[in-house]
């Protein structure tokens, strides 16, 4: 993981931070700037979209605040973003994860068969794929049964409890 990822992913869990406190505006705020990097982070090529589980969770929070055309907006944004599966195996589960926040997408705007047609794919993938390793099919599995069965509140696989320990609390 590069820099670039690292200082996405910062922001995203900072942003999924605020959603579970009820801060939306501020998540909304966050989550956009995930992808403004700093100057001194320097990339030779950079995505600067921002992406599908961004774009959700941006959703999620105009929903929450009761703005449901704004929260549809984000939503088809994902459901409109192109996810190509490469040659390489490796592409084909960074795609699938961003197809999984496709999904998600189709169902909070009532469109539960799209919604399954992707998870079954990805569930298929999960189980077929021999050429991705094992540890990344079951990461997708894990993502099918999120999205089959989870709250709504749990269903990116970024939300997990961490409690950090240090050697002087022990």
């Amino acid at each position: 993981m590069g820099p670039h990822e690292v200082w996405v992913n910062r922001h995203i869990q900072e942003g999924l931070s605020l959603i579970a406190k009820g801060n939306y505006e501020k998540a909304i705020k966050v989550l956009q700037k995930s992808h403004e990097m700093p100057e001194n982070i320097y990339m030779l090529a950079k995505d600067l979209r921002l992406g599908e589980r961004v774009f959700y969770h941006i959703g999620r929070c105009y929903e929450k605040l009761g703005q449901m055309d704004e929260a549809r907006q984000y939503w088809q944004e994902v459901i409109n973003m192109h996810n190509p599966t490469a040659w390489e195996p490796a592409f084909w589960y960074t795609a699938w994860r961003n197809r999984y926040f496709q999904a998600l997408s189709h169902m909070k705007l009532g469109n539960d068969e799209q919604a399954n047609i992707i998870l079954d794919a990805l569930e298929i993938i999960a189980k077929q794929a021999t050429r991705i390793p094992h540890s990344a099919r079951r990461d997708l599995m894990d993502l099918v049964i999120k999205g089959r069965t989870a709250p709504e509140d749990k269903k990116d696989p970024m939300i997990e409890s961490v409690e950090v320990t240090t050697i002087a609390e022990l």
